[in-house]
């Protein structure tokens, strides 16, 4: 394929600030640069992902509202421009990219699995969610991959779950680890910190993402009032919003953390707290790569993680990288978080195997 002649549109569901959005831009950016025509195609393009877009990646917005408006405006832009491969990413996408393929054709589609299907969120459902996760949403995702002839899945133990849950073919899926090491990042990185623990030395604990049951955050509070015991120049910040704002600002307040926790809501540039942290806690309950946790690992910033499904064992190589602890285990989190602040392990090296330039490499190669 002539790369300075190719036309590669990339589909995601929105330009929220999710792990996907970040994957799908940056490899947008390095194709673009390597002389690939790219675009981004979205259902919703009002979120803070888009300031993140290069100028020059054209974003078109398709319609939204139900399945039907949203395939035949795929089907009708797909008919008009010219796209020699399209890059589909999380469920909604992925449906509507195949139901789209059924009329139209001469295009390569490349579906992307980020996350696990069965995971522990579906603990938690109302039965109502069960039943429609179990008769509607699964037999319709097997079909959609199962009909694709290109799966890339972000992390071996994704594409073990595609295999178990979906029971799909391991020849279709291509593992490629997600982008993250790129020289956006180190700019962004450099920015200044205006935050008075900065600048009062105080050591300072990082978690990044959305305030859900997924990212264990709980566990995390529980751990950081038992690391303060010991470390009282501890300090902790939790960057992103979420529906578990509420139980989490109760939490802090009961286990009176209020002036040692800090959560400003969503962070766009989440970089230079990464590489001003101490240390960078993952406490999720479980994960499809664990995009931040490679993000902070690529300033060197010493990092603990659960070792959750899927992704983060695979990123620090069993511990090899950075201490792993049980999910929802704040006494076991609480003494990694203090064995790390006295005995860091620098992380840099495994980050560089997460590039952008060797992501958009492997994908050069499905093209």
């Amino acid at each position: 394929m002539d790369q300075n002649k190719a036309s590669v549109f990339f589909l995601i569901d929105s330009l929220s600030g999710g792990g996907a959005q970040k994957v799908f831009i940056r490899l947008a950016t390095e194709l673009t640069k390597r002389g690939y025509k790219v675009s981004l195609l979205t259902f919703n393009k009002n979120g803070p992902n888009l300031k993140n877009i290069p100028f020059g990646i054209p974003v078109q917005e398709l319609s939204r509202g139900n399945i039907i408006l949203s395939v035949v405006s795929l089907i009708l832009l797909l008919r008009k421009k010219k796209c020699d491969v399209l890059i589909s990413g999380l469920n909604y996408s992925n449906l509507v990219s195949f139901i789209s393929s059924l009329f139209i054709s001469g295009i390569s589609i490349i579906r992307t699995q980020h996350n696990v299907f069965e995971d522990a969120s579906a603990l938690e459902e109302s039965k109502l969610k069960k039943y429609r996760r179990k008769l509607i949403v699964k037999p319709l995702m097997r079909l959609v991959f199962k009909k694709s002839d290109c799966i890339v899945s972000v992390s071996p133990g994704v594409k073990n779950d595609l295999i178990s849950y979906l029971n799909i073919e391991p020849e279709k899926i291509k593992v490629i680890y997600n982008p993250v090491l790129s020289g956006e990042l180190v700019i962004k990185s450099e920015e200044k910190v205006d935050h008075r623990w900065i600048k009062e030395g105080k050591t300072i604990l990082l978690g990044v993402g959305r305030l859900t049951v997924a990212k264990g955050f709980k566990t995390l509070i529980k751990a950081f009032s038992i690391v303060n015991k010991s470390d009282e120049k501890s300090r902790l910040m939790i960057l992103g919003e979420g529906e578990g704002r509420n139980q989490l600002e109760a939490l802090i307040d009961r286990l009176e953390l209020n002036e040692k926790v800090y959560m400003p809501g969503f962070v766009d540039n989440p970089y230079k707290f990464m590489k001003k942290a101490d240390l960078f806690i993952l406490s999720s309950n479980w994960e499809g790569f664990g995009l931040v946790l490679a993000e902070a690992m690529a300033f060197s910033t010493p990092v603990v993680s659960t070792d959750c499904e899927t992704g983060p064992s695979e990123i620090l190589e069993q511990g090899k990288w950075g201490r792993l602890v049980p999910t929802n285990n704040p006494e076991l989190m609480a003494e990694a978080i203090l064995d790390s602040l006295k005995d860091p392990i620098n992380p840099e090296e495994r980050a560089k195997d997460f590039s952008v330039v060797k992501a958009a490499d492997e994908y050069e190669k499905l093209f």
